[in-house]
């Protein structure tokens, strides 16, 4: 990796971040207060100075609190007292002699949750269809337009593109970075075929990429790598935190990872700040705690001891019924893209009462798999004997889409980023459109158009009653139910939403409950939680099934002894073990 020495960027004198000693942080547009502890308070305590040379991991045993810290290092939050002048939050990049606006060269890649700004409904199912000219674009062309530029060109036997007064340097480097990561994280492979056929892990791995690589002339100076590894197998998590390793040491670009603790910190690690709870009874902020890597360790130990989680203990659990109805049936079913082959002879029967871990490397078919389940692929419809797809009784082609929404729960990153944030939707509300499956609430305490009266008593009183018996399970009661059930959904930390998405996989008691990497953004109590939840009968009953997708062993609910069972992808091609 010789040939990356030349990408370092110039070695900075001042500290990198420099949030100051003992900051407050509010939300953007609230006041001061010597109230350190009044409800728009963020962080009672804060102390982040970020030096030349370190490696910095962010972790904390709440989604919001690590989330809030990184989107204040972008300025989204308010800190008081401000950062200390001349520098202010980056001084290494104010202080040079020719200053870097920090909306340029910080730059934030998050899994955990889409942009506040796109505030509308994503639709991803639409992805499959590949129908249109746009549908069709390559990897390479939505990530690396400037890359397809270059060859076109080539092809072309056009000449260069004219250059800046530094004759293209830092577009060569850029080259030279994108080259070594692409050859890295194998994707190179990928470059030509549609976004479509990509899973979701490839996806990501593409987007880190882009990141660590910058718009064409301009490469971030520091990166915010908020739960990277979210969504990547074992092997993948491997490459990234050594590449991550790699340009950080080389500051081309420096790194700031973002982790949930249950994730763990990099051996690598320098540096770690810790976001635990505030110890202040009457407010429900965070503290950051700053230190040595090691030192840092010992101290998140001593929290984790000191931690009660919750337990399954008096938790009544559904038998396993060994003859249950066969609810899904595939045979020898296919999915191809042209010559790309996504799916080959698969067989799978999931019959209801069982639990599935639905394993495979990034790229397997997983993705591929669950869109066949939901009926979100058009070749759901075009199986054709000897194939065959069977859903809940019916084959496919015989299942309305909007039907199938009311027998499958689903939950996981798709369908939390697909929720309209456009307004004040709340946390109840977004539960109880569990029932049909849709993205639209009628209102508080409103479930459904056209029902008999006593249909939508029914579903409120389902919603309550679900909500009531997650509450005395959950580790975190800062606030009664009532209050939390009336929250903005789209104000709500990531492990929040992500919550509410599970639940509402649950509320309609559906036959088939998909969970899809469905822990995003939930700190591990709060993990830990849902799991003893999900084996009560208060969430699903011997008559439901239920396939969980995670590339985490310890993100299983259910142990062999439980009777889980494994079905895993490889290539294409399935396997029970």
């Amino acid at each position: 990796m010789d040939f990356l020495v030349g990408l370092s960027h110039p070695k900075a004198e001042q500290p990198i971040v420099n949030i100051g000693r003992n900051s407050a942080v509010y939300p953007l547009g609230a006041s001061a207060s010597s109230q350190r502890s009044i409800p728009s308070l963020r962080f009672e305590d804060c102390d982040m100075v970020v030096e030349e040379g370190q490696a910095w991991v962010v972790v904390g045993t709440s989604g919001a609190g690590k989330d809030v810290l990184l989107q204040s290092l972008l300025g989204h939050t308010r800190i008081h007292p401000s950062p200390p002048p001349p520098g202010g939050l980056f001084p290494f990049l104010t202080l040079r002699p020719t200053p870097l606006d920090p909306c340029k060269f910080v730059s934030l890649v998050s899994f955990s949750h889409r942009p506040k700004f796109q505030t509308g409904f994503w639709d991803y199912s639409a992805r499959y269809g590949a129908v249109w000219d746009e549908d069709k674009r390559t990897l390479r062309e939505t990530l690396f337009p400037e890359l397809v530029e270059n060859i076109r060109r080539a092809e072309l036997n056009l000449p260069e593109r004219p250059t800046e007064s530094n004759e293209g340097s830092e577009v060569k480097k850029q080259e030279v970075l994108l080259e070594w990561l692409i050859e890295e994280l194998d994707l190179g492979r990928l470059l030509d075929l549609p976004m479509i056929a990509l899973s979701n892990g490839q996806t990501r791995k593409a987007r880190i990429v882009k990141t660590l690589v910058g718009q064409l002339g301009a490469r971030p100076e520091l990166v915010l790598l908020d739960e990277g590894l979210t969504g990547l197998d074992a092997s993948t998590r491997k490459s990234i935190l050594e590449i991550l390793y790699e340009v950080n040491s080389r500051r081309s670009p420096r790194i700031i990872l973002g982790n949930r603790l249950q994730d763990g910190i990099p051996d690598w690690a320098s540096h770690v700040a810790f976001v635990e709870p505030s110890t202040n009874s009457s407010s429900s902020s965070w503290v950051v705690r700053t230190g040595k890597a090691d030192e840092m360790k010992d101290r998140i130990a001593r929290y984790q001891e000191g931690v009660s989680t919750s337990s399954s203990a008096g938790i009544s659990q559904p038998p396993i019924k060994k003859d249950g109805e066969v609810l899904v049936e595939l045979k020898d079913v296919n999915v191809s893209y042209h010559e790309r082959k996504i799916l080959q002879n698969t067989n799978w029967t999931v019959r209801a009462s069982e639990r599935w871990h639905l394993q495979g490397s990034n790229g397997s078919g997983k993705t591929t798999l669950l869109s066949l389940l939901t009926g979100d692929h058009p070749q759901s419809y075009t199986q054709r004997a000897p194939s065959s797809l069977n859903l809940f009784g019916k084959s496919r082609n015989k299942w309305a889409t909007v039907q199938l929404r009311k027998e499958i729960g689903i939950a996981g990153m798709d369908v939390l980023n697909a929720w309209p944030r456009g307004r004040k939707i709340t946390f109840w509300e977004v539960v109880a459109t569990g029932f049909d499956g849709g993205f639209i609430s009628l209102g508080p305490k409103k479930v459904g158009n056209g029902l008999a009266e006593e249909e939508q008593q029914k579903r409120v009183e389902r919603v309550d009653e679900i909500l009531r018996k997650w509450w005395e399970v959950q580790p975190y009661r800062a606030e009664d139910l009532g209050t939390y059930s009336k929250r903005s959904f789209s104000d709500l930390p990531v492990g929040g939403q992500s919550l509410a998405i599970v639940l509402r996989a649950l509320v309609g008691k559906p036959k088939l409950v998909l969970l899809d990497e469905a822990w995003s953004g939930m700190d591990a109590d709060t993990v830990k939680a849902v799991h003893a939840f999900l084996r009560s009968s208060d969430a699903l009953s011997e008559d439901q099934a239920c396939v969980v997708v995670t590339h985490w062993e310890e993100e299983v609910p259910w142990r062999k002894a439980d009777g889980i069972k494994k079905y895993i992808l490889q290539d294409g091609r399935g396997q029970v073990v």
